[in-house]
């Protein structure tokens, strides 16, 4: 009975521990280091970069994911790569203005991509 209560015990304790490797991550996505701009040209290019990358992360700006760290911003920076293929696939930009869209964990830069170097 002792060794089954440890067992029990050593199990619960391990569950408790790994559910705290576990947390929320807070993430946002946009396009960084912008000042601006009124070209026709580059809003429209803008949008269809942000339209996809609203489709793949959510309209709104900030999200959660929960889980460890490290796996999250892998999976993130999977997906984002997927977006920037798929967007690639189908356009080409002008190069009037660089336009970065990036995903932020905080202050650190998970992943971004610029178009029109």
């Amino acid at each position: 009975m002792k060794k089954l209560l440890s067992i029990v015990a050593m199990i619960a304790f391990m569950a408790c521990m790994t559910s705290c490797d576990d947390t929320q991550n807070y993430y946002t996505h946009s396009f960084v280091g912008m000042t601006g701009t009124s070209s026709e040209v580059v809003q429209a290019e803008m949008a269809i970069i942000q339209t996809a990358m609203n489709n793949e992360f959510g309209t709104d700006a900030a999200f959660i994911v929960e889980g460890k760290t490290d796996k999250c911003d892998k999976d993130l920076t999977k997906r984002f790569n997927k977006v920037v293929e798929a967007i690639d696939e189908v356009n080409t930009f002008s190069g009037t203005m660089p336009l970065t869209y990036a995903i932020r964990r905080g202050n650190a830069t998970v992943v971004e991509h610029t178009w029109g170097n």
